[in-house]
């Protein structure tokens, strides 16, 4: 124990070696990079180094595969490529009673197709068949059936031949505001244009994955990418055809890449002989006709589209419209104006 004497002459630390304490017992902080690295086990630290090439080779392969596509589909809009032949097929059209359907299945005769016409409408269907029969004897058959009805499909599967090609082309327009548009023509509109490819690809598929081929095609609308006003409710049932059909895309190239899909996005379609007036538009695009959308269908089909809009240009000025802001695509559309209204209106029936 010090002495008062000891303790009164002891020096006091200099501040040097005070500092000289108080460093060494500092420690810098290490890199957190250093720290992750000396908290992972070298296996866990070996896989995740072999995910990421695996990734980045990943992005290369995209990169490079993203190149040939895009120089592939420039060729093909100049030099056509090779299609598969549609000669024997049985091929089962909704919609066939007038319009699109029936110039679809003209189309096909052309092709050497066995035709299953399908439409409630019995006089009108039953013409389409008689045309498709004028150009190869016994080629088409008319059956009348109610696509929105599930049972009513069952007994068609049970009375039709195995169906190689189903296209799915029903539908039903209205043009009016979502105030005006009735509750009925919604439900009807969702039934028909929806619902009914549900219950007839769930019906046809399994034979088409039995025997291990198939092609399944939808009628959609150039509506499908873009917006309108006075056809909300029919554009909600574009958009869900749309994307229902490149849902199916992703299950069957995994699943079933036997099974393709096609999926047709015409503009407005100028109404054929056979078709009433469904609306009016005033566009500053042309219409297409029927027979150029059914030619456009088919040689989809052919060439095993999976998408194809009428004209052909229309997907590309669509697509770089939905990457610009709002404000300037809103622009872009008044420019090149679509307006759609409905016939009442046309006739001074409503206000």
């Amino acid at each position: 124990m010090a002495t008062s004497e000891e303790v009164r002459h002891r020096k006091p630390a200099s501040p040097d070696s005070q500092d000289a304490t108080d460093m060494s017992s500092f420690r810098e902080p290490e890199p957190v990079f250093t720290r992750f690295i000396s908290m992972t086990s070298p296996k866990r630290l070996e896989r995740e180094l072999i995910d990421w090439i695996k990734f980045l080779a990943e992005l290369i392969y995209g990169l490079v595969l993203t190149v040939f596509y895009i120089i592939k589909e420039i060729i093909d809009l100049t030099v056509p490529p090779r299609q598969k032949s549609l000669q024997g097929e049985h091929v089962l059209v909704t919609g066939a009673a007038r319009g699109l359907g029936r110039e679809i299945c003209l189309r096909l005769v052309r092709e050497g197709c066995k035709i299953s016409a399908v439409d409630i409408l019995e006089d009108q269907v039953r013409e389409t068949v008689a045309l498709c029969n004028a150009m190869r004897p016994n080629c088409a058959t008319a059956y009348l059936y109610n696509i929105t009805d599930k049972k009513q499909i069952e007994a068609m599967v049970s009375e039709l031949e195995p169906v190689d090609i189903l296209i799915n082309n029903a539908g039903i327009v209205s043009g009016s505001s979502i105030l005006e548009v009735t509750d009925q023509q919604i439900q009807t509109m969702f039934d028909v244009n929806v619902m009914s490819h549900f219950w007839t690809i769930r019906a046809f598929l399994p034979g088409m994955i039995e025997r291990g081929k198939g092609h399944i095609a939808a009628t959609a609308s150039a509506a499908a990418f873009t917006q309108a006003e006075n056809i909300a409710p029919y554009t909600a049932t574009k958009y869900a055809v749309t994307g229902m059909m490149l849902c199916l895309r992703e299950e069957f190239r995994r699943a079933h890449p036997e099974i393709k899909i096609t999926t047709l996005h015409p503009f407005f379609i100028t109404p054929a002989a056979s078709s009433p007036e469904h609306w009016t538009v005033n566009s500053r695009l042309p219409d297409v006709t029927a027979a150029q959308s059914a030619d456009f269908m088919v040689d989809g089909i052919k060439k095993e589209k999976v998408t194809v809009t009428v004209p052909r240009h229309l997907y590309f000025l669509l697509q770089a419209l939905s990457w610009l802001p709002t404000p300037a695509g809103e622009i872009w559309r008044d420019i090149f104006y679509a307006r759609i209204d409905s016939l009442e209106k046309k006739n001074g029936k409503t206000p």
